[in-house]
C-alpha cells in the first residue's frame, strides 16, 4: 500500500465520518425540537391553569366575572377595571397559545376529528 492509497482511504473514512455526523446532528435537532414543543405546550397549559385557579380561588373575582359577563354596564368603575384586567390576562394567554401553536397542525397529527 503506497502513500496515494492511504490518502484515498483517509478521504473515504473522512467522508463516512461526515455523513454519520450529519445523521447524528439531524437526530439531535429532531429531539431538541420535540423537547421545545413539549415545554412550550406545558407553559401554555400552566398559564391557562393559573388563570382558572385565580378565578376558582377568589369567590369575589368569580362573582365579578359572572356579573360582568351577564351585564357589564352594571359594574362599578373599580369592578370594571378588575373585570377587564382579569379577561385581558385570559386574552394574553390565548394570544400566546395561538402564536405558539404549530402552523402545520392537522387533524391526523393531533387526533382531532372534523373538517381540516
Amino acid at each position: 500500500m503506497n502513500l496515494n492509497d492511504l490518502a484515498n482511504l483517509g478521504q473515504i473514512i473522512g467522508a463516512l465520518a461526515v455523513v454519520i455526523s450529519l445523521f447524528y446532528v439531524a437526530h439531535s435537532i429532531r429531539q431538541n425540537t420535540n423537547a421545545v414543543r413539549s415545554a412550550t405546550a406545558q407553559a401554555v397549559h400552566e398559564h391557562f391553569a393559573s388563570w382558572y385557579h385565580l378565578l376558582a380561588a377568589d369567590l369575589e373575582l368569580s362573582q365579578l366575572a359572572v356579573s360582568g359577563l351577564r351585564d357589564y354596564s352594571s359594574l362599578s368603575e373599580p369592578e370594571r377595571a378588575r373585570f377587564i384586567a382579569t379577561f385581558m390576562a385570559f386574552l394574553s394567554y390565548s394570544q400566546n397559545a395561538f402564536l405558539k401553536w404549530p402552523r402545520d397542525c392537522s387533524s391526523r397529527r393531533y387526533g382531532w376529528v372534523g373538517n381540516s
